[in-house]
C-alpha cells in the first residue's frame, strides 16, 4: 500500500486507479482527478510526500486513512 500523494487516501499500487511518474518516481492515485491534480502541480505534491515521510509518528497515526475529500463511486 502506499498513500495517494494528492488526497491522502491508501491505495494498492497494484490496483491503482491511475499512475504518474516524475522525477522518476512511480506516484499511484485513488482516481483520475488526483492524477491530474498531480500532474498539473507534481513539485507540490511530490513535495509534501517527501515531507509528509520524514515527519512520521503521531501526526500519521491521527491521519491514518482519513482521506481529504469524498470519493464517488463511478
Amino acid at each position: 500500500m502506499t498513500k495517494d500523494p494528492v488526497c491522502g487516501m491508501q491505495v494498492d499500487e497494484n490496483k491503482a486507479a491511475a499512475t504518474s511518474s516524475h522525477q522518476g518516481k512511480k506516484y499511484s492515485f485513488c482516481g483520475q482527478d488526483c492524477k491530474n491534480k498531480f500532474d498539473q502541480q507534481p513539485q507540490r505534491y511530490a513535495e509534501s510526500t517527501q515531507q509528509g515521510s520524514s515527519q512520521q509518528g503521531s501526526q500519521q497515526k491521527d491521519k491514518q486513512q482519513q482521506p481529504q475529500h469524498e470519493h464517488s463511486n463511478r
